[in-house]
């Protein structure tokens, strides 16, 4: 199932980019391709990657992905963790200005999640304890993201979202030894939250 949802993930993208690369070529110059990352993700040993396509001046489609991959600790105090997940977004900016030669857009955005993880710790005798999750969901967020001058890009944004969770007894409880950034995450439950985030990202 990995595998299928990955060759999906980048056809996904291949198709993003041949399709606003036709519309470009008729428009005026302007980002074609916007490839953003999370500078604090690296606390939770997690890899982002987002790869904003504009199809049009105002419409633009992202393929959001991101790996998660660790491992500390030995006997009881042992954590690890690997999982990862997809997110294609739709995204419509509806207002934006230029100051300075700076372009701040301010956008609306819609976005289908999906996760897989598993981890795993050790109890007294070193024998593993196994723990999964999968999980659905969706979000709709509003966002601003400025454009600067060297292609430069830092996006922000905010909006309700709602996860359903599969899970097994194990997972959380493993959660639970996972150190001080996950900790502070709390149990991942069922049920609608605040989805935000912060990107920056440089745009061709």
């Amino acid at each position: 199932m990995v595998r299928n949802l990955t060759r999906v993930f980048f056809i996904s993208v291949i198709l993003m980019i041949f399709l606003s690369a036709n519309v470009h070529a008729q428009e005026e110059k302007q980002p074609l391709i916007n490839i953003k990352t999370n500078p604090f993700a690296s606390m939770l040993s997690m890899i982002p990657l987002s790869i904003e396509t504009f199809i049009t001046t105002d419409l633009s489609a992202t393929a959001n992905v991101y790996i998660v991959s660790s491992s500390n600790g030995v006997s009881e105090t042992y954590f690890k963790q690997s999982g990862f997940g997809i997110s294609p977004e739709l995204r419509w900016y509806f207002t934006d200005n230029v100051i300075n030669g700076q372009k701040n857009r301010v956008y609306a955005a819609a976005l289908y999640s999906y996760e897989e993880g598993t981890n795993a710790t050790l109890d007294r005798y070193d024998v593993p304890i196994a723990g999964w999750s999968h999980a659905v969901g969706g979000a709709l967020l509003v966002g601003n993201q400025w454009f600067f001058k060297n292609r430069f890009t830092v996006d922000l944004f905010l909006g309700p979202a709602y996860m359903s969770y599969v899970k097994n007894e194990d997972f959380e409880t493993n959660l639970s030894k996972g150190g001080f950034f996950l900790g502070l995450l709390g149990s991942k439950s069922s049920g609608t939250r605040v989805k935000f985030g912060f990107n920056i990202g440089i745009a061709f």
